[in-house]
């Protein structure tokens, strides 16, 4: 995995780096809140987002983090319905 980031990492401009995090977080709430959380439940979506930002083994506790916040923003998107 830290290969291919460093490799993909190596084509980006520095002017392209707010437009790669804008879309990054844009598209993950919109598959985890809009497609899983709405197919699989909240719980699900949050324990797969927090999984999928584990960088290392090592790093266990950034999943856990990333499943709380999941937790957090699936929580909203349920009371408010909407992604924004």
């Amino acid at each position: 995995m830290v290969i291919l980031n460093n490799y993909l990492l190596k084509f980006l401009k520095f002017r392209d780096i707010p437009y790669l995090a804008i879309i990054s977080g844009f598209t993950e709430e919109i598959l985890f809140r809009g497609i899983i959380q709405a197919r699989f439940g909240i719980i699900i979506a949050s324990f797969l987002f927090g999984a999928l930002h584990i960088p290392f083994r090592s790093m266990w506790h950034y999943g856990l983090w990333a499943s709380l916040v999941g937790f957090y923003l699936g929580f909203i998107y349920q009371g408010t319905g909407n992604l924004l």
